[in-house]
């Protein structure tokens, strides 16, 4: 292997996405031959160092690209320091060196992608590349005209600009009292949906994620896994490569 930037390696490695392994170097997580290494960028050639993540020596793993029908009461972070279930949980051990491409809150179901492909789960959650979101929201509330086109104009929450690309009522739903709503978001900031919800008082009875970019959540009942055929993965690197034009 020739010369590659350490965060690259290390998300070759499994450790997580460049982004996630970008903060481990900074935090003095990662060594080189044996010494700690804590600047951005620093190139190596791994063919002739020894690179050590907590201590531990590391190196490239296949690429593995898993679907998680996730419960809510599972976080999408590897680690919780209150014990608090994560997705790894979900999985067997020796899935347990992969990371979630983006977030998914802790009361939240559906779709989670888990993967170690660093480039190509940044590819899916960089703001910069506008990745479609699909979410289904089950509510006790109508959502009135006003409220949709506040929604799709968007409006700032604690210095963060929030909107929704798409939202329409699923007709087809016919539970008495309860409406259910199709939203469609671009970027992913932290619990966009659920705080947007909740400054319009609209109350989320269920929030279910059924998509990223081309993946759809199939053929999964909740709590379970599968690994990616070979067209959805197909179909992510087709949208990175298109990315790259």
């Amino acid at each position: 292997m020739s010369s590659v930037r350490l965060q690259k390696y290390l998300a070759k490695c499994g450790v997580g996405s460049r982004r996630t392994c970008e903060t481990f170097i900074v935090q003095g997580r990662v060594k080189i031959d044996g010494n700690i290494v804590t600047t951005l960028g620093t190139k190596i050639d791994p063919s002739h160092q020894n690179i050590m993540f907590d201590d531990k020596e590391i190196h490239p793993k296949p690429i593995s690209w898993i679907m998680v029908n996730k419960p809510p009461g599972y976080l999408s972070t590897a680690k919780d320091p209150s014990g608090k279930p994560t997705f790894l949980d979900l999985l067997p051990k020796d899935k347990h060196h992969l990371f979630a491409v983006g977030r998914l809150d802790f009361l939240s179901e559906g779709l989670l992608l888990i993967t170690n492909d660093g480039y190509r789960a940044n590819k899916l959650i960089h703001p910069r590349y506008e990745i479609e979101k699909e979410y289904w929201v089950i509510t006790p509330d109508k959502i009135n005209t006003e409220q949709l086109n506040r929604l799709k104009n968007g409006f700032t929450i604690q210095h963060d600009f929030l909107k929704v690309e798409r939202i329409h009522q699923v007709n087809e739903f016919n539970i008495k009292n309860q409406w259910m709503y199709l939203i469609i978001i671009k970027e992913g900031k932290n619990r966009h949906i659920r705080r947007m919800l909740d400054y319009i008082n609209i109350r989320i009875k269920k929030l279910r994620r059924v998509r990223i970019g081309p993946i759809k959540l199939t053929d999964l009942s909740i709590g379970e896994w599968r690994y990616l055929t070979k067209d959805e993965i197909k179909k992510i690197h087709g949208l990175c490569q298109d990315f790259e034009k």
